[in-house]
């Protein structure tokens, strides 16, 4: 069964500061790319919602195998359960997210280094540019 493959990233400029998220979702026919402004966010706050925006719109287009990249090893070792997630923050994304989690056939998340990750960090700041919102979708044929 093919996969899906994605790329997720957030970005915030101060820690907290402006951040925002971005995602790259590779399907067979065609690459939708989304990005979110988040307003004042810590850095980890937008990796989580980076994900968290990536597992619905995978949902919404019926994805049942998926692959998740992200330059965060704290959200891929939190979602893997590898580290355990105590951030008051954050827990309620974790939980979500895992929630969502169990919608999918399949799911793996990874860490990748950042070089693989630089389109979502190039949204993610776009976002931040912007202070917006936007979806693209391609044609990958």
């Amino acid at each position: 069964m093919k996969y899906c493959e994605c790329i997720v990233d957030g970005a915030a400029r101060g820690n907290p500061g402006e951040a925002g998220c971005g995602i790259v979702i590779k399907l067979e026919k065609k690459i939708i790319k989304m990005y979110f402004y988040l307003g004042k966010q810590t850095n980890n706050y937008a990796e989580y919602m980076a994900l968290l925006y990536c597992l619905k719109k995978l949902i919404a287009l019926k994805q049942q195998v998926v692959r998740i990249s992200t330059d965060s090893q704290l959200v891929a070792n939190h979602m893997s359960g590898s580290f355990e997630c105590k951030s008051k923050t954050l827990q309620p994304l974790y939980q979500e997210c895992k929630e969502l989690f169990k919608q999918f056939a399949s799911i793996e998340i990874v860490q990748r280094p950042r070089e693989f990750t630089k389109d979502a960090d190039a949204l993610a700041n776009l976002a931040v540019d912007h202070k917006t919102d936007k979806e693209f979708e391609y044609s990958n044929f």
